[in-house]
């Protein structure tokens, strides 16, 4: 950012600073109007759920921001790792029980991994007998 002062400076004067400053400025408030508005969308759901677990591991990959995870899943993931920790761990579920686990580093995307509900025991649950 200094560097880019002291060029717009340097060859334009303070018109360039000006205008390096506002563009500057500009590119901070959309990526806040962007944070919050995942943010604001993630808020209203309950934390650590997602519509398809299998979906959401497919759609992952490596070096993926948080916030760009929380966006796809609409939700907060449900916080593993001690706070503060990094690794940091998170896990979304959906309503089968199969479950998306996913490590970042830094606010991105190591790996990720899923737990598949077991669809047997569905399946293998008794019937009742109809009267």
């Amino acid at each position: 950012m200094a560097l880019v002062m002291w060029g717009a400076w340097r060859q334009y004067g303070g018109m360039g600073l000006l205008l390096a400053f506002s563009m500057l400025a500009f590119w901070m408030t959309i990526q806040f109007s962007q944070m919050m508005r995942v943010l604001k969308q993630a808020a209203g759901k309950p934390k650590g759920t997602v519509a398809h677990a299998l979906k959401l591991h497919v759609k992952l990959k490596p070096g993926q921001r948080l916030t760009q995870v929380i966006g796809m899943t609409g939700s907060l993931g449900e916080m593993l790792s001690e706070p503060d920790a990094q690794p940091e761990v998170f896990r979304w579920t959906d309503p089968a029980g199969s479950a998306v686990t996913a490590r970042f580093l830094d606010g991105r995307l190591l790996d990720h991994t899923i737990r598949r509900a077991d669809a047997d025991e569905a399946t293998q649950a008794p019937a009742t007998p109809t009267p």
